[in-house]
């Protein structure tokens, strides 16, 4: 009992209903997205696995209720009400970053990182257009809850229970009764701590950020990537370091080209064939028949793929797709900057493949269903050496669907490339 005590002492009880209503919720629903993603993309990983997996988000979690109940623990007057408006603040945070990271997981497959937030923040009309093409009226109405309630929960949860507390007293006891009991009932600001207890809460403050720390490293022998077997906070923190790092490393290089002044020479071999690149725009490998039999998306491609080579494992260099194609056009790295700067005027220090096809009679031009202004398209294609470039924007768009916000289907571009090809 004496132990007991000692440790609940650090706050006051309704200190710790008003803390542990925030926080319990808060990791319930974290750690709900975390195993309804790990269910949709892992669900052969076992137990073991799925536990490793949410290790990040674990120690994240309980890293986070022991900073903030050291925080509240040593807090007094003024302090406790900074303390008490960034708790919430943070936990609102915390519950848009979750969200928008399991969403974002959801319709991509991919890990909402740094750099696309990033981006998304420089561009604020793309965001919007990315948000309600792929939320759901029954998502926002989730979001809206968990948010209110990370504002106002707590207080309601708190008051609701002091005052069941309160007209639930014997009645031979007086509501000015002070005893030990109710003396802990009042907002423990009014009390200073011991010695003892401010040690312990440091330490368990010093525990907190420990945890915290530790949940930036990634399990990568869980079987899944590093960005994903990090908590979405985490996985933020540690891409903006890593991002970081990328391009200080960048500035320091002294970077040569040597495709700057690479040419194409025909041998005895050569034979002038047609060329065509194909990008699929976020375009799952599980989602495609080459790659999964039991699908029929995609059968002329299958069947060329059982004619011809087909790569079994592949890596980008950045997975972002105008950062992408700059390899494939370039056979560069891209720049590990967030902005494309790939597509600013000789933006590309080399010589991509369209240029050099052209030194050689061919013909070249670009299509897409997507708009031309999406993350300067048009001045990109022509940095690669495209001779022609047409976006949805100039084509029929009778009769065709459009697929997102960026445009239309793909069956849009057969028209227009059919007229170019004749």
């Amino acid at each position: 009992m004496r132990v007991r005590d000692r440790s609940i002492a650090l706050l006051g009880w309704r200190d710790w209903v008003y803390v542990l209503s925030l926080l319990v919720p808060l990791v319930a629903y974290e750690i709900s997205l975390k195993v309804l993603s790990l269910v949709s993309e892992y669900p052969a990983s076992g137990v073991w696995g799925a536990l490793r997996l949410l290790r990040s988000d674990l120690l994240f979690d309980l890293g986070y209720a022991l900073v903030w109940i050291g925080l509240f623990a040593v807090s007094r007057g003024i302090l406790r009400r900074v303390v008490l408006v960034l708790f919430h603040a943070s936990a609102i945070l915390v519950v848009l970053i979750g969200t928008c990271a399991y969403h974002y997981f959801r319709s991509t497959g991919t890990t909402l990182d740094y750099p696309m937030v990033a981006y998304y923040l420089t561009k604020p009309g793309e965001a919007q257009g990315a948000v309600s093409s792929t939320v759901s009226l029954g998502a926002w109405l989730v979001l809206g809850a968990a948010l209110l309630y990370a504002l106002v929960g707590p207080i309601l949860v708190t008051r609701a229970i002091v005052l069941r507390s309160l007209t639930g007293r014997p009645p031979d006891r007086p509501p000015g009764a002070d005893d030990e009991e109710t003396s802990r009932g009042t907002w423990h600001s009014s009390r200073e701590l011991t010695r003892r207890e401010f040690l312990a809460a440091g330490v368990g403050t010093a525990a907190g950020a420990f945890l915290l720390k530790e949940s930036l490293l990634p399990d990568e022998a869980a079987g899944a990537s590093a960005s994903f077997s990090r908590s979405p906070v985490s996985n933020l923190v540690a891409t903006e370091l890593e991002q970081s790092e990328m391009e200080a490393a960048a500035e320091n290089v002294n970077v040569r080209h040597p495709l700057a002044n690479v040419r194409l020479k025909p041998t005895w071999r050569t034979k002038r064939r047609h060329v065509a690149l194909i990008h699929l725009e976020s375009v799952r490998e599980r989602s495609v028949t080459p790659y999964n039999d039991a699908l029929e998306t995609m059968p002329y491609l299958a069947g060329l793929a059982q004619e011809s080579l087909l790569v079994e494992r592949a890596y980008t260099t950045i997975p972002h797709t105008s950062k992408a194609i700059v390899s494939v056009n370039s056979g560069l790295y891209p720049s590990p900057k967030t902005e494309i700067v790939e597509a600013e005027p000789r933006g590309i220090p080399a010589r991509c493949l369209a240029e050099l096809l052209a030194e050689q009679g061919y013909r070249s031009a670009w299509f897409q269903s997507a708009k031309q202004s999406f993350e300067d398209r048009a001045q990109l294609v022509e940095n690669f050496g495209y001779a022609h470039f047409q976006a949805y924007e100039s084509m029929k768009t009778d009769g065709f669907e459009r697929a997102n916000y960026l445009g239309y289907e793909d069956d849009i571009m057969l028209e227009p490339s059919r007229r170019w090809l004749e």
